[in-house]
C-alpha cells in the first residue's frame, strides 16, 4: 500500500498531525516537488530522521553515554615547578576521591544514562505511532476520494441514460431531474472527499 504525497520532511512529534506533504510540513516546507508514492516505511524513515524532539534525544543519550565513562574516574594531577634556572623543585599533586564516592557516580551516570535511554524509545514510539496514524487517515481519504469519482461517473451515466429514455418517449421527465439531483449530490460529494484528500496531503 502506498500512499501519492508530495514530498516535504517530517517535523515533531508533537506537529505530526502535519504529517502530510509527505508526512508532517517536516520540519522546513519545502516546494512541492513531483507527485511520487509514499510508503509507510518510508514516511516513518523521514519522520524519524527529521524530528527534533528525537535529535535531542538521541544527543542526550550520547551526553549521558560520556558522563558513564568519565564517571569514577580520578581527577587529573597537577605539576608545577618553583625555582631558578640551577635548581627547581617539582610539585606533583593527585587529588584522590574521598572513598566510595567514584562507584557511586559510575551509579548515577548509569542510571542517568538508562532514563536518556528510555526517552529515546519513548520518543521514536511516539513519533511512529503518530506517522503510522496519520498515514492510514491519508491513505482512506484518499480511497474515499477515489470512491466518490467512481459514484460520480456512474451518476453521470444514470443521467446521460434518463435523457436518452426521456427524448426516446421511454421514461418521465421526472426520472430525468431524480438522476440530475443525484448527480448533483454525487458532486458535492466528490467535491468534499477530494479537498479532504488534498489537505491530508498539504496541510
Amino acid at each position: 500500500m502506498t500512499l501519492w504525497l508530495r514530498p516535504t520532511i517530517v517535523t515533531d512529534m508533537k506537529r505530526t498531525s502535519l504529517l502530510f506533504a509527505p508526512l508532517l510540513p517536516l520540519v522546513l516546507a519545502r516546494p512541492a516537488l513531483a507527485m511520487q508514492p509514499l510508503t509507510l516505511d518510508g514516511a516513518i524513515s523521514r519522520a524519524l530522521s527529521a524530528s527534533p524532539t528525537l535529535a535531542i534525544a538521541q544527543a542526550e543519550v550520547g551526553i549521558a553515554s560520556g558522563n558513564l565513562l568519565a564517571a569514577g574516574r580520578w581527577s587529573n594531577p597537577s605539576l608545577s615547578a618553583e625555582g631558578d634556572n640551577s635548581e627547581q623543585d617539582l610539585d606533583l599533586r593527585q587529588p584522590l576521591p574521598i572513598w566510595g564516592a567514584p562507584g557511586k557516580q559510575w551509579q548515577v551516570a548509569r542510571l542517568g544514562l538508562d532514563a536518556a535511554d528510555q526517552r529515546q524509545a519513548l520518543a521514536w514510539l511516539a513519533l511512529r505511532s503518530e506517522v503510522t496514524r496519520v498515514y492510514f487517515e491519508a491513505f482512506a481519504d484518499q480511497e474515499r476520494s477515489r470512491l466518490a469519482r467512481e459514484d460520480l461517473r456512474l451518476d453521470q451515466q444514470i443521467v446521460s441514460i434518463a435523457v436518452k429514455r426521456y427524448q426516446a418517449g421511454d421514461a418521465p421527465r421526472l426520472e430525468v431531474l431524480a438522476a440530475q439531483t443525484q448527480l448533483s449530490r454525487g458532486e458535492a460529494g466528490e467535491e468534499a472527499a477530494a479537498a479532504k484528500a488534498r489537505a491530508s496531503q498539504e496541510s
